[in-house]
């Protein structure tokens, strides 16, 4: 029984705290069920482990996450509102929309599929999909070379390391300008930073790295005031950043950005698609790497007046089967070197014309 609000002060505030720690308990009670009696079919669970050396502070965390988001963002987001604009460079693969529309459930929105929530009103969601493809402003054939390295052994390979390095050596002692090294591990980051620090000491050079330079925000701006400078950079770096001018003239993508298929969501989902008779390689891990790649080639070319060279270490665009499809993406020709001076030759005139 609930006393008058003058004779229990701030009654409201104390009710409304209430409920909302009432909502709260009942949240964490069905964040409980899920880890009690997980749903396989459409999540994935898995322990995490944090390096973290402080004392009472946990030492790892329980995840719990959906396989895959299309059947979550129709209700939860697209129903809601009345319109929405997805717009970037990399949406599409070879002039296609079905791997971006598909993963992000818009195919979900088309006739009988788009039934607005009980407590939306009719005609205050989101019914169609439009798409459009709108050409590049840029001028790649005279504004970018892209190299492919068809002579290095394969990235699995325990020579593709000192031969890559040797390459980016010799490339960065003989031109000195902003070089983006892009990486898919942590590992082949660092195995490259020690190996390359002292050819930057020797030439003057500002050598940065993610996670050992400091933070992404620092070093990011730190290499656009350089002018000159060699970064180098793993996934974040693949997109959202915009480096115009000199301060990025030559960009090295280390090895083809598949995703590791260890990584429990990956793992899951490759799983999903095997048991649905899908061939996961073409149906995910290509298309999901063909987006990435995109991604990371688009950080080159920012303006009409920008001109540059990538060089890709990875010879599986040349040698594999499905190299064919990196070709595609790419906004023009890729030229396979066939030794490392023809490709420190080739990198060194495009700079300097």
């Amino acid at each position: 029984m609930l006393y008058e609000a003058k004779q229990f002060a701030d009654q409201d505030t104390m009710l409304d705290f209430l409920s909302k720690t009432i909502d709260r308990l009942n949240q964490f009670i069905r964040q409980f069920d899920q880890l009690i009696e997980p749903d396989f079919d459409k999540n994935v669970l898995w322990l995490s482990r944090l390096e973290i050396q402080i004392e009472n502070y946990p030492m790892g965390i329980f995840n719990y996450a959906p396989i895959t988001v299309d059947e979550l963002l129709p209700d939860l987001i697209y129903r809601r509102i009345k319109s929405l604009v997805v717009t970037s460079a990399t949406l599409s693969l070879r002039n296609s929309f079905k791997y971006f529309r598909t993963h992000l459930g818009f195919d979900k929105l088309s006739g009988n599929a788009a039934v607005p929530p009980a407590n939306n009103d009719e005609g205050t969601f989101i019914k169609t999909v439009h798409e459009k493809i709108v050409p590049s402003p840029f001028d790649y054939d005279k504004q970018t070379l892209i190299l492919n390295t068809a002579y290095l052994p394969d990235n699995s390979d325990a020579f593709f390391f000192p031969q890559s390095r040797n390459l980016i050596q010799e490339i960065l002692a003989n031109n000195k300008t902003g070089t983006l090294v892009l990486f898919t591990s942590y590992k082949d980051l660092k195995a490259v930073y020690e190996a390359i620090e002292q050819t930057c000491f020797e030439n003057d050079i500002l050598l940065l790295a993610q996670g050992i330079s400091g933070s992404r925000n620092s070093i990011l701006n730190q290499f656009i005031e350089d002018g000159n400078a060699v970064l180098l950079g793993t996934s974040s770096f693949w997109e959202g950043i915009d480096v115009q001018g000199k301060s990025l003239s030559l960009l090295i993508l280390y090895k083809l950005p598949f995703q590791v298929p260890t990584e429990p969501i990956v793992e899951a989902y490759i799983e999903k698609l095997e048991k649905e008779g899908k061939q996961s390689f073409m149906h995910y891990s290509l298309p999901n790497a063909l987006l990435k790649m995109r991604q990371g080639i688009g950080r080159l070319i920012r303006s009409k007046t920008d001109k540059g060279v990538i060089l890709i270490l990875d010879n599986r665009i040349t040698k594999k089967e499905y190299g064919k499809y990196f070709k595609d993406i790419c906004p023009t020709m890729i030229h396979s070197m066939m030794n490392p001076t023809e490709t420190a030759d080739a990198v060194t005139k495009k700079l300097k014309s």
